[in-house]
């Protein structure tokens, strides 16, 4: 025979009561926060798409070539996936020392070997680290006037 698994006493109907509403509680607080996850990610989309369609219909309206349509579509989609973790965005919040140290660590090797700024005084570096930004370019994208003679000396 099965034992009777009722509850009878006060005391096991409020731990009963206190275990349910912790458990709404918990669950609530999970469908929020997935909710979230879902929604940002939605919004990330929803973002890239109305990119993409201005792409396409200002290319369309402009009776731009095929090629060059799609080369603007590649560059909007390398935009969109790396923006996140451009130099500006990340650092932004850190203060001045730190974020000197990292660009240093990241930038200043390819500064040193570029010939203009062999013998160049540390602090004119750091100015310019602290100014320059990157920017990312698809292969064979940049055109001959924005490729400047000395880019290729300084391995950048």
């Amino acid at each position: 025979m099965l034992p009777d698994f009722s509850i009878s006493q006060v005391v096991e109907i409020s731990f009963v009561i206190l275990f349910i509403f912790l458990n709404i509680i918990v669950s609530a607080y999970i469908i929020g926060t997935i909710t979230l996850v879902v929604v940002r990610g939605d919004e990330r989309t929803q973002e890239y798409r109305a990119r993409m369609k201005s792409v396409q219909e200002y290319a369309i309206q402009h009776s731009i070539p095929k090629s060059v349509s799609d080369l603007m579509q590649e560059h909007v989609e390398l935009d969109f996936r790396n923006r996140e973790q451009s130099d500006e965005r990340v650092l932004a919040f850190l203060p001045s020392t730190i974020r000197r140290k990292t660009l240093r660590h990241l930038y200043l090797g390819q500064l040193q070997r570029c010939y203009l700024f062999k013998g160049a005084k540390q602090k004119l570096l750091d100015a310019f680290l602290a100014a320059g930004r990157v920017e990312l370019y698809m292969p064979l994208v940049r055109d001959q006037w924005q490729c400047c003679s000395l880019m290729p000396a300084c391995g950048i």
